[in-house]
């Protein structure tokens, strides 16, 4: 009997998911392995993945798009077999098929070069490992999915095939937004999960926030952060809030405007402007906007 929890089943099971990862959670594809925890967490929204298609380092092609990389601590009673059979069946079962898969020996030296988290939210026993790559289509998108087992831990990788597309917006449309509607929405505005810490690819953003600021001097914001629905209310009102925290502390530290015309404000997931039941829909809920004070 397979062990595989998918979505549906997970819903019914949320008290033996009380020590997973804060603001952590399955991919609404793949699920869980039953009695696992998330230990580790990360979503992108654009990303370049080196997957293997064939044993030895030299096997591997980068495919890219939406990224969502979970790890997780199994079960004592988790076998390796039982643990990579169920989700190539369950995968199968909605459509995908096998492009590799591999045990210790038979993989070569891959285990060097697959995508992983570093340890302790991944470790992997190099003598006692498997892996699988198997490809299909998730909301109309190509997708791979990516299995690492190795003992205790197991890591799920999800790449949703989303073509790359720039999201700063551009000073002048934010004084549109801002001047007509009192709000413009930015989402080149980039966090590791679970932190506040700004990503060095979010300057362009700050760049524009920065230019409408400057040109419209006279005009004092309230910078607000949004996330999506995972996670607890209490926890996205905290991480909102240090994010647009550290956006304003961006603007003044860096540059160079005026704090006393920046206020700071975490609304959670509580004003979305799409669906949190779709990956495109929390995409667009996870956003900093300035709005006119």
């Amino acid at each position: 009997m397979l062990r595989l929890l998918l979505v549906s089943l997970i819903a019914f099971a949320t008290p033996g998911l009380a020590q997973d990862l804060e603001g952590a959670a399955d991919h609404p594809l793949v699920g869980r392995f039953e009695g696992s925890r998330i230990i580790g967490y990360e979503a992108l929204e654009f990303d370049e993945v080196g997957v293997p298609f064939e044993p030895g380092a030299e096997g591997f092609e980068t495919v890219e798009g939406r990224v969502t990389r979970i790890s997780y601590i199994l079960p004592d009673d988790a076998s390796g077999a039982a643990v990579m059979r169920s989700f190539e069946e369950a995968l199968k079962e909605v459509g995908f098929e096998v492009l590799f898969a591999c045990e210790t020996r038979e993989c070569g030296d891959i285990s060097y070069d697959v995508d992983q988290f570093p340890i302790p939210r991944m470790i992997v026993d190099r003598f006692d490992y498997r892996y699988l790559t198997m490809t299909g289509a998730h909301e109309d998108l190509e997708t791979w999915v990516t299995v690492l087992w190795s003992k205790s831990h197991l890591q799920i990788g999800v790449i949703e095939g989303e073509p790359f597309q720039s999201r700063i917006v551009p000073a002048e449309e934010i004084s549109t937004g801002v001047l007509e509607t009192g709000r413009a929405a930015i989402y080149g505005i980039l966090f590791d999960t679970d932190s506040s810490d700004i990503k060095p690819e979010s300057a362009a953003a700050l760049t524009e926030i920065a230019a409408f600021l400057s040109d419209a001097a006279d005009l004092n914001v309230v910078i607000v952060g949004h996330t999506d629905n995972q996670g607890s209310l209490e926890y996205n009102l905290g991480l909102s809030s240090r994010r647009a925290q550290a956006v304003v502390d961006a603007l003044v530290q860096q540059y160079g405007i005026e704090g006393g015309r920046l206020q700071y404000a975490g609304a959670a997931f509580l004003a979305p402007v799409a669906p949190n039941t779709t990956s495109e829909g929390r995409a667009l809920n996870r956003r900093v906007e300035v709005i006119a004070r």
